[in-house]
């Protein structure tokens, strides 16, 4: 059976979760990129910033692609990449900004994600500059990454980072040009450990998952064909079984198990009676890039390919 849950899955955890149930969250919400300038309008020529803050590890990653991780003088708790980040002042968690540190640190401009807009007024009424950056789906993220350079004075960046993301996106859907496609579960999160497949949320349509699968030329096993409602929809184990999918790609455990700890994660697929687990495709993606929208995406494309067509794990 199929629960759809349109709010995303960070929407019922606490701030003490796994960095990827809560960057998942940001994928969610309406939201369009914009920024706004405190004492009116924004001027038509690029904004001078000097000193960013970053409330969203996606946004945080861009920044670092963009070549602006000089700029940026404060990061969100769960901002662990690059590896840099982890060093930076500390302004609150995900959902939890703390205002008080962020106005000391004086930053010409806040980066956050649409799932954050509760924070907009109160950073606003501070009389700070912000961008929100829409990360639910590859053409909104495109945008996010053009608008983002264009407003830091480095456009030619990012028109640069967009063509590297097409080209990778390319080059894994020729590898499949040959094949069928088949039909791929992403899931994002679940209830592990349990021996059995326990409540099972999977990128269903409208996600840059599902956008991803289509690039590379494969097919979201809950697409929007499937019927299935719901951009994270949740399983249980008769759901999965349902599905059938021919591969199960599961990165509930990225950016939290490391590769020692993959064999215990992955064992509650192991008597699940469907085509994947039965023809040993289930897999599992432990990087934590896997659940960051950003610039890490042609990354995560290639691995999606190399497990999608060549079964490489």
């Amino acid at each position: 059976m199929a629960h759809s849950h349109s709010g995303g899955p960070a929407a019922e955890r606490s701030e003490n979760v796994p960095l990827g149930a809560v960057v998942i969250g940001l994928l969610a919400l309406a939201g369009v990129a914009g920024y706004y300038f405190s004492d009116g309008p924004p001027p038509s020529a690029p904004y001078r910033i000097n000193r960013i803050i970053s409330l969203s590890p996606g946004a945080t990653d861009l920044l670092d692609a963009l070549g602006l991780f000089d700029r940026v003088v404060g990061v969100s708790e769960y901002c662990v990449w690059p590896e840099t980040a982890r060093a930076l002042p500390k302004v609150g968690g995900y959902m939890t900004p703390n205002y008080e540190i962020i106005g000391s640190l004086a930053p010409d401009l806040t980066a956050l994600a649409t799932e954050q807009l509760p924070a907009l007024p109160d950073l606003n009424a501070m009389g700070l500059a912000t961008v929100t950056l829409d990360m639910r789906r590859l053409r909104t993220i495109k945008s996010s990454i053009r608008e983002l350079a264009r407003i830091c004075d480095v456009a030619e960046a990012g028109e640069k980072l967009v063509a590297s993301l097409e080209a990778d996106f390319a080059e894994v859907r020729r590898w499949g040009e040959c094949s069928p496609p088949p039909r791929v579960l992403i899931v994002i999160m679940r209830d592990a450990g349990r021996g059995s497949l326990e409540q099972v949320c999977a990128a269903g349509s409208g996600t840059f998952y599902d956008d991803l699968l289509t690039e590379i030329g494969a097919a979201n096993a809950i697409g929007a064909e499937s019927g299935v409602v719901g951009t994270y929809p949740y399983f249980s184990a008769e759901g999965i079984i349902a599905l059938d999918p021919d591969v199960v790609i599961d990165i509930g455990g990225a950016g939290h198990i490391d590769e020692a700890g993959r064999d215990a994660y992955m064992a509650d697929w192991n008597d699940a009676p469907i085509k994947a687990v039965r023809n040993n495709r289930a897999y599992m993606i432990s990087e934590e890039y896997a659940m960051v929208p950003g610039s890490r995406l042609g990354l995560l494309a290639r691995r999606l390919g190399e497990l999608v067509w060549a079964g490489d794990e």
